[in-house]
C-alpha cells in the first residue's frame, strides 16, 4: 500500500501511537507522519505510506494552522491543560456590582474571540447590551505587565493603568445567552474583533458593557 492519508487524531494519544496502528493494518510497508500533536490536541495528522513517504522532505515545509483555547489566570508548569497549577488570578467578584469574569481567549480566521460571563450581584433587573472593545495603547501601570499575558486585571489594577490612547475595535460577533438578567443571575457570552498587529508586547483590552448603576461595567484583559 502505498499513498498519503489523513487521520483526525482523537485526544489522549500520541502521534506514534497513531504511526503505531497504521503499521499494524500496513504490515510491511514504512509509515511515517507529518507534525506531531500533543497527547491532549485533536485534529489533521498526515500519515504517509509506503512509496509517499518519500515525499515527506517536500510537504514537512507547508503552512500549518493551529486554533486553542487559553483559560485566563491560571498558569501550569507544563505550559498546556496537563500541568499543575503554578499561578492563579482568578478574580473575587465585587458585592452589589455587575461582574465580567473573562473565561478564555482563542483565535479563529485572523479574529480573536472572548468568552466572559457576567454575574449580576445588584438588587436590579441588568441589561448587558452590545460590548465595545478598546485596545489600550501606551499603556503604562504601576507593575510591569510583563509575564502576565492573558490575565484579567481587576478593577483597582484597570484604574491605575496610565493609557495614552484607546482605539475602539471593530465588533464583528457578539453572542450573549440572556439580554436580561434578573439579580442574583449570570449569563454566558462571546464577543469577537479583528485585532490590529502592533509591535508593542503585551497588548491591552478593554470590554466595556452597559452601566449598572454605579459606573461602566468593564473587563481589561492583557494579552
Amino acid at each position: 500500500m502505498h499513498g498519503i492519508f489523513l487521520v483526525d487524531k482523537p485526544a489522549g494519544i500520541t502521534s506514534a501511537e497513531v504511526v503505531r496502528r497504521v503499521k499494524a493494518k500496513v504490515r510491511p510497508a514504512r509509515v511515517g507522519h507529518l507534525g506531531t500533536l500533543d497527547p491532549f490536541a485533536t485534529g489533521v495528522l498526515p500519515i504517509l505510506i509506503g512509496e509517499g513517504t518519500k515525499l515527506a522532505p517536500y510537504l514537512e515545509g507547508g503552512d500549518k494552522e493551529y486554533e486553542g483555547v487559553v483559560k485566563l489566570g491560571v498558569e501550569t508548569d507544563t505550559l498546556d491543560p496537563e500541568g499543575q497549577p503554578v499561578r492563579d488570578e482568578q478574580l473575587k467578584p465585587a458585592t452589589d456590582r455587575v461582574n465580567v469574569a473573562l473565561s478564555d481567549v482563542f483565535e479563529k480566521r485572523n479574529m480573536l474571540y472572548v468568552r466572559y460571563e457576567i454575574h449580576n450581584d445588584t438588587r436590579g433587573a441588568y441589561f448587558p447590551g452590545t460590548p465595545k472593545v478598546l485596545l489600550l495603547s501606551g499603556v503604562r501601570a504601576s507593575e510591569s505587565l510583563v509575564g502576565r499575558e492573558n490575565t484579567q486585571l481587576s478593577d483597582r489594577e484597570a484604574a491605575r493603568l496610565k493609557v495614552q490612547a484607546r482605539t475602539p475595535l471593530q465588533v464583528v460577533d457578539e453572542k450573549v445567552r440572556s439580554a436580561k438578567l434578573a439579580p442574583g443571575k449570570e449569563t454566558l457570552g462571546v464577543v469577537g474583533v479583528k485585532l490590529p498587529s502592533f509591535p508593542q508586547a503585551p497588548q491591552v483590552l478593554r470590554i466595556e458593557f452597559a452601566g449598572d448603576g454605579k459606573g461602566t461595567v468593564t473587563a481589561t484583559l492583557v494579552l
